[in-house]
C-alpha cells in the first residue's frame, strides 16, 4: 500500500457531485472490511483507498486489485469508520473519473455489484443492507447530477457549449443539489438513530450541519461514528485543530511563497503583483481536478492578460506530477510543493481543487473549494465587464 497526504477534504461534499453512501447503527468488534463484488464498465483492475482526517490532513490508504472477470475480493485493514473510495484505475490513466464512494467500517463485509458510474447495489452484512436504504434515497440525485455534468462535457468537447448552455446547466444543476439536500435532511429526521444518518453529515452545507447533528440520537453521536462524524462537522464550520495557525481568509493578505517552478527555477508568487492570479491546489490524483482542466483551459485563453493561474501540485512524487502537466497540456505556471515547503496548511486548503484569488494587491479575494461552477461565475463578474 502506499500513503498520500490530503489537506482537509470538503471536496468530498461538492454539492453533492460524487456519490457517497451511507451507514445504518450496529456494533460489532473487527479491524478489517471484507470486500468484494462484481463490476462492469470498468478496466482490468481497480483502486480502493480509505481515507481518514487526522490532524488538519487526509490520509490516504490505497491498493490496486486486479478483477477476474469483473470480479475481486479482498480483505483490507480498517480500525474505524472512514471513507471508502473505489476507483477505475483505466480511467485515472486517462485522467478521467469513474468511482464511487462509500463507508468502509471494520467488522463487515460489503458487496458492491454494478457499474461504477452510479449504477451499482450495495449488499452484504446486515450493515450495509441497511446502508443501501440512504444509497437508495441519494442515487437518483447523483445521477442526475453526473448526467448534466456529462452533457456540459460532451458540448465543450464538442466546441458547441455557449455561455447560456452553462448557466442553464449550472442553474439545473444547483436545483438538484439543493432538492439532494432536503433529501438527506428528510432521511436524518426519519432515522435519527441511523449511523447512515451520521455519515450524511459529508452531504450538508453550514447551514445544516449544526441541525443534522442535534436530530441524531446520543448513541449514534456518541457511538463509532463518532470519530468519522467530528472532522467534517469542524471543517463545515471552519473550526481549526487547536495548536493549528491561523488560515488565509478572504480580504487578507496571500502568503507569500518561493517553490521551484517545473524548470526548477524559484518562483516567487510576489513576482506577480499587480495581476489577477488563480492558485490552483491540486493533484494527478483528484478526479475532479482533471475533470475540471478543460474549463481552466477554456477560460485561462478567455481572460490570458488579465489574469495568471499558478498550479500548486500536492504531496504527489516529482515525475508524477511533471507527467500530468504534460499529458493534460495545463499551460500556466506550474510550481512543486514539496512535502518540507508545504503551503497547504498556510493557506488552509480544505479539499481538492481548492482555488484561491488573489487581486493586484496581494490579498485574498476569492477562495472556491471543489470543481464548483461559482469560480467561473466569479471570474465572469470580474472580468467580463
Amino acid at each position: 500500500m502506499s500513503m498520500k497526504k490530503w489537506s482537509e477534504w470538503p471536496a468530498l461534499m461538492l454539492a453533492g457531485l460524487m456519490a457517497l453512501t451511507l451507514t445504518q447503527c450496529g456494533e460489532k468488534e473487527g479491524k478489517a472490511l471484507h470486500l468484494k463484488g462484481k463490476v462492469a464498465g470498468t478496466g482490468d483492475s481497480l483502486r480502493i483507498a480509505v481515507l481518514t482526517l487526522a490532524n488538519n490532513q487526509v490520509e490516504a490508504s490505497d491498493t490496486v486489485v486486479g478483477l477476474n472477470n469483473g470480479t475481486f475480493d479482498l480483505t483490507m485493514p480498517v480500525d474505524k469508520a472512514k471513507v471508502l473510495q473505489i476507483n477505475d484505475v483505466a480511467a485515472e490513466k486517462e485522467g478521467l473519473f469513474a468511482g464511487i464512494r462509500l463507508v468502509a467500517m471494520p467488522g463487515e463485509e460489503l458487496i458492491v455489484n454494478g457499474n461504477l458510474n452510479n449504477d451499482y447495489t450495495i449488499d452484504g452484512s446486515d450493515f450495509y443492507k441497511k446502508y443501501n436504504e440512504a444509497n437508495k434515497v441519494l442515487l437518483p440525485f447523483d445521477k442526475e447530477l453526473n448526467r448534466l455534468l456529462g452533457e456540459a462535457d460532451r458540448k465543450r468537447n464538442g466546441g458547441t457549449l455557449t455561455e447560456e448552455d452553462m448557466r442553464t446547466l449550472e442553474r439545473k444543476a444547483t436545483e438538484v443539489a439543493v432538492k439532494k439536500e432536503k433529501a438527506v435532511m428528510d432521511f436524518v429526521k426519519a432515522h435519527p438513530s441511523y449511523e447512515a444518518s451520521a455519515a450524511l453529515v459529508t452531504m450538508v452545507g453550514q447551514d445544516n450541519v449544526d441541525r443534522l447533528v442535534s436530530m441524531l440520537t446520543p448513541n449514534v453521536r456518541n457511538g463509532r461514528m463518532k470519530d468519522f462524524l467530528e472532522p467534517f462537522v469542524k471543517t463545515l464550520k471552519g473550526q481549526q485543530p487547536a495548536g493549528e495557525e491561523g488560515g488565509q481568509e478572504d480580504g487578507g493578505p496571500a502568503y507569500n511563497f518561493t517553490l521551484n517552478d517545473i524548470n526548477g527555477k524559484p518562483f516567487q508568487l510576489s513576482s506577480l503583483r499587480g495581476k489577477y492570479v488563480v492558485l490552483d491546489f491540486w493533484g494527478s490524483w483528484c478526479g475532479w481536478c482533471i475533470k475540471g482542466m478543460p474549463q481552466m483551459k477554456e477560460y485561462y485563453r478567455k481572460y490570458k492578460g488579465k489574469m495568471e493561474i499558478v498550479g500548486i501540485d500536492c504531496n504527489e512524487p516529482e515525475q508524477a506530477w511533471k507527467e500530468a502537466v504534460k499529458k493534460h497540456e495545463l499551460p500556466w505556471i506550474h510550481v512543486y510543493n514539496a512535502e518540507e515547503s508545504d503551503i497547504t496548511g498556510r493557506y488552509q486548503v480544505r479539499g481538492f481543487p481548492t482555488k484561491v484569488v488573489v487581486d493586484p494587491k496581494g490579498n485574498i479575494a476569492k477562495v472556491v473549494v471543489g470543481e464548483d461552477p461559482s469560480f467561473y461565475e466569479y471570474l465572469d463578474r470580474l472580468f467580463g465587464k
